[in-house]
């Protein structure tokens, strides 16, 4: 994710079934002090477009199957997709979750955090939840 500009308060959404993958980057998120916004598989577009529009999510990982739902051309600051999927499924413009994990560097610093920084955004029917000091936003 720090190869891809992502940094400490930038909101990474996940778009894809419970998987290895999905677990591997959420921590992944949280380790570059980014903000993890988990996304329901089922949501439509209309859903998965709030979402991202109000939390301003700069960056989205989902699989080539659930792409179709992302109006990225409405989202103007979502700057990156990841695919998690066949290689042969992910077109330009897009970036291969499995080739950059190939060339991923096992030398990492994690990006230490305060109390006061956000870990998860998660959107319910409008309920806002704490965990241990760590605030999550949710406004719909």
């Amino acid at each position: 994710m720090k190869k891809q500009g992502i940094e400490k308060g930038d909101r990474v959404f996940l778009f894809m079934p419970r998987s290895p993958e999905f677990y591997a980057s959420f921590l992944g998120i949280l380790k570059v002090g980014a903000i993890a916004g988990p996304l329901f598989e089922a949501f439509m577009e209309q859903a998965v477009h709030d979402r991202l529009e109000d939390s301003e999510a700069t960056m989205l990982i989902t699989t080539p199957d659930l792409l179709y739902r992302v109006p990225q051309d409405q989202l103007p600051d979502l700057k990156k997709v990841v695919l998690v999927g066949d290689s042969k499924d992910i077109e330009d413009g897009y970036i291969d979750y499995h080739e950059e994990m190939k060339n991923a560097s096992d030398d990492f610093d994690i990006e230490w955090v305060d109390l006061e920084d956000g870990m998860v955004i998660h959107y319910t029917s409008g309920s806002l939840v704490s965990l241990k000091g760590y605030s999550m936003f949710i406004t719909l």
